[in-house]
């Protein structure tokens, strides 16, 4: 699970191809050697990542459940991206940088790491149409919000600037207080 947990934080920070198994082994106090115990390829080590950030997607939009009405779980939804809109700035977003250098590798892993995109869009298609859009309003909202989204974050990492995300992340709020 440390490897898991030190990869993914390497992903996030350098990217895929900048982070190599000696550095995730340093990350995670564990001898390199290890690493290939559990893991006989990179590509392994990246499909588990890429396992444990959908599932940790999954238990997150099913807090999200919690909310009583769909507007509520919008807003708290963007309300996360706004939370994060540091580290955004820092490392742009964990989700978006992964999925990216996964297509330049193309094959299995870039299809693994859309998951989590998959996860979200159909999650927020799905709010969509509990405020009573169509079934294509409501995958066209969805869309918009996570490009909205990500596009912000990749604009924050950019710029360094943080408050691209927060300044965003209001006016989607406003958006979904009006939407419907």
């Amino acid at each position: 699970m440390r490897l898991i947990v030190a990869a993914n934080r390497l992903f996030h920070r350098q990217g895929l191809e900048r982070s190599a198994i000696a550095d995730i082994a340093r990350e995670a106090a564990v001898p390199a050697g290890n690493v290939y115990y559990y893991f006989k390829t990179k590509e392994e080590l990246v499909e588990a990542v890429i396992a444990r950030r959908n599932a940790f997607i999954a238990a997150w939009l099913a807090d999200l459940e919690t909310e009583a009405a769909p507007r509520e779980r919008l807003i708290r939804f963007v309300g996360e991206f706004e939370r994060t809109s540091d580290m955004r700035a820092r490392h742009g977003c964990p989700v978006g940088g992964l999925c990216h250098d996964a297509n330049r590798l193309g094959g299995a892993l870039a299809s693994q790491a859309r998951g989590a995109f998959e996860l979200l869009i159909d999650w927020l298609r799905d709010q969509f149409a509990a405020l009573g859009a169509e079934p294509g309003e409501a995958r066209a909202g969805a869309l918009h919000l996570l490009a909205c989204l990500e596009g912000a974050s990749l604009l924050a990492h950019s710029f360094a600037d943080p408050s691209v995300m927060r300044n965003e992340t209001a006016r989607l709020k406003d958006w979904l207080e009006g939407y419907g």
